[in-house]
Order: C-alpha cells, then sequence, then structure tokens
C-alpha cells in the first residue's frame, strides 16, 4: 500500500436526504486524513447531487442506476472505486474528524479489514449495544453484529486472482432487495472465510 493510501467512500442513495448528506460530506471534507474520494450511487432519476457535491473539494463522482437495491448500488459503487481502501457510508451517516487517520494506522499494521464501532455524538450512545471493548480479531459469530457504514476493507481483499473468485454483497440482501438485512453480514464472512 502506498503512504498516503486513497480512501473511497461509496454511497448508495434514493436521492431524498439533502440535509444528512451534506453533514457526510462535511464531516468527510474535515477528516484529519484527506485522502478520500466519495462514489455517490444514485438509485433516482433525477441528480440534484452533481451541482452540490461541486461545492466540496473532496473528489466525488455520481453513478446512477436504474434499478434499486442497497447491495447493487454498492457493488456499482465498487466498480468505480479506485481507492486502495473502501468503505460504505450511508447517506445519513457522518465520520469522527480523526475517523481516517485511524484507519489508516491500523492498516500500517497490516491489516486488511477493520470493523470501528460506530458513535452517534448527538444522541451520545452506540448505533446498537456492542460487546467488543478492544482491538482484536473478531470471531465468525462477532461478525453477524457488525453494520456495513463499520467496515472498512482493502480493496485488493475483494479483487479475483488465481486463488479466489471476486467479492461483492450478494444482490438478493439489503434494502431493495428480496431480503432486507444482512448484506454486510454475509460480505464479511466471504472476506472472514478466505482468512483476511
Amino acid at each position: 500500500m502506498t503512504k498516503k493510501p486513497l480512501i473511497s467512500v461509496i454511497v448508495a442513495t434514493l436521492g431524498d436526504r439533502v440535509t444528512e448528506l451534506k453533514r457526510m460530506m462535511e464531516t468527510l471534507e474535515n477528516q484529519t486524513y484527506p485522502h478520500c474520494e466519495v462514489i455517490l450511487v444514485l438509485q433516482n432519476e433525477q441528480d440534484q447531487w452533481t451541482e452540490l457535491l461541486a461545492r466540496y473539494t473532496i473528489f466525488s463522482k455520481v453513478v446512477r442506476i436504474d434499478e434499486r437495491g442497497l447491495s447493487r448500488a454498492r457493488n456499482t459503487g465498487l466498480e468505480h472505486a479506485t481507492g486502495e481502501i473502501v468503505t460504505f457510508g450511508d447517506d445519513d451517516c457522518w465520520y469522527d474528524k480523526a475517523t481516517f487517520q485511524h484507519v489508516v494506522d491500523s492498516y500500517q499494521t497490516g491489516k486488511d479489514v477493520i470493523s470501528l464501532t460506530m458513535y452517534d455524538p448527538d444522541q451520545q450512545k452506540f448505533g446498537r449495544p456492542q460487546k467488543i471493548k478492544t482491538s482484536r480479531y473478531l470471531t465468525k459469530r462477532e461478525l453477524m453484529s457488525r453494520s456495513s457504514i463499520e467496515i472498512f476493507v482493502r480493496r485488493t481483499c475483494l479483487e479475483s486472482n488465481k486463488f479466489h473468485d471476486v467479492i461483492r454483497f450478494d444482490e438478493a440482501f439489503g434494502l431493495g432487495a428480496t431480503y432486507i438485512s444482512g448484506e454486510e453480514n454475509i460480505f464479511l464472512t466471504d472476506l472472514f472465510k478466505r482468512k483476511y
């Protein structure tokens, strides 16, 4: 990995959360580690975002798809991502200003996949009860409690090689699909099976 790896933030949206997306973009703009790009996957015909994103210095790209589905949108975003590290932000999430620096520091120790515990400073609580208190490897069972916005992964781990096929989100799972949740847990389990 290069000294200053680029982080690709893939955001799937239906395009109706203007205030929330602005807040997320501001937190990305204010990261102490500024080397990131935003891939906004729009599942809507109307594009009000290109103009809005132009206000920010962070590189961003709008990709439009015709079919809805969170996993489909994230897989499309992965095809457009150029960063060495990828993460999957929701349009209504935001990041502490040091989050990306902590992630890059962790990758410098040789990790392939990192899962953070997200904290909501407005409500002063974690998004869901967490039992993980220290930095360590997660068990297969703990992978079932992770949220996609808490996942950072080396993009090379997702690509095919002579030993493995490509890893992507299962498009039968996630909002807008047959099963409305579980896509991130399948994604992490696929990575876990390959010993990342």
